[in-house]
């Protein structure tokens, strides 16, 4: 995989931060039962983007006329509130029937009855709520949107698998980064189209973006699932405040078969970072 030296040099240089710390002293979360091995891939989940129509909930509750626009769309502070976008969008996602009505439509029809094809006989679901609304702005000169990190160092556990799922077009600088193994620095761009998410293990592999230069503000969503028997409900790191709530959901039975799963594995990227 290509990747430059600046990178891998920032890589090693980093502190260690508090929760990173904090797992090196802590105990490993018990669950029931272990996370299935192939959980731990990429992987790439397709879904009807018309029916479910994130992206026109999402427009809505941004204030913009239709979803054509939300590549338009550039993140200020509430100037009612005087908040920060984070915190501002967090509450309209949260509290508007709509979205969530199609969020948690998708999480019943496609993400869970996925991830639980993996667990047969489980019918338990965790799912994130709400999920988080992401806007990755182009401006001049260029910014990356938060920093490289991997989700066990702010509590997440191994159980939990990482989805996410862009409401725009994509490219190599407005996406998302990761690497496939944790610690294996192969980066690698999420490029996937509205109507399909992505699933990767963010607990362990580190993920990131780059500077978007592309001209066009990338808007997108991420969120957590996981079988209940895969989490330890015992478990938290200390000194890392878990801010992500987690709802339960109750599904039917899975059985463990290709179609249940409706997945196809990712085609490696080769490319230089």
């Amino acid at each position: 995989m290509g990747r430059t030296t600046a990178m891998t040099s920032t890589v090693g240089a980093a502190p260690m931060t508090k929760g990173q710390r904090s797992l090196r002293g802590y105990r490993e979360p018990a669950p029931a039962r272990p996370l299935p091995a192939e959980l731990r891939s990429e992987a790439v989940l397709c879904f009807d983007a018309r029916r479910f129509d994130l992206a026109g909930a999402v427009a809505s509750l941004l204030g913009l006329p239709s979803a054509a626009v939300l590549e338009t769309y550039v993140v200020e502070e509430d100037s009612i509130s005087g908040r920060s976008f984070p915190k501002s969008v967090h509450d309209r996602v949260r509290n508007s029937a709509e979205f969530v009505e199609r969020y948690e439509a998708l999480i019943r029809e496609v993400v869970g009855p996925h991830l639980l094809s993996f667990f047969p006989g489980d019918t338990q679901l965790l799912y994130q709520f709400p999920p988080t609304l992401r806007v990755h702005c182009s401006v001049d000169p260029p910014k990356v949107l938060g920093r490289m990190h991997s989700d066990n160092q702010y509590g997440h556990q191994a159980g939990e698998i990482n989805f996410w799922l862009p409401l725009t077009n994509v490219e190599e600088t407005s996406t998302l980064w990761a690497e496939s193994a944790p610690g294996l620095e192969d980066w690698r761009p999420f490029l996937v189209a509205p109507g399909e998410i992505k699933r990767f293990h963010g607990c362990t592999c580190r993920h990131l973006t780059r500077a978007n230069g592309t001209g066009r503000s990338r808007v997108s969503l991420d969120f957590r699932c996981a079988a209940r028997s895969a989490v330890d409900a015992e478990w938290q790191l200390p000194g890392v405040a878990h801010r992500h709530e987690m709802r339960e959901m109750q599904l039917a039975p899975v059985e463990p078969d290709e179609d249940a799963r409706c997945w196809r594995k990712v085609v490696d990227f080769r490319g230089p970072f």
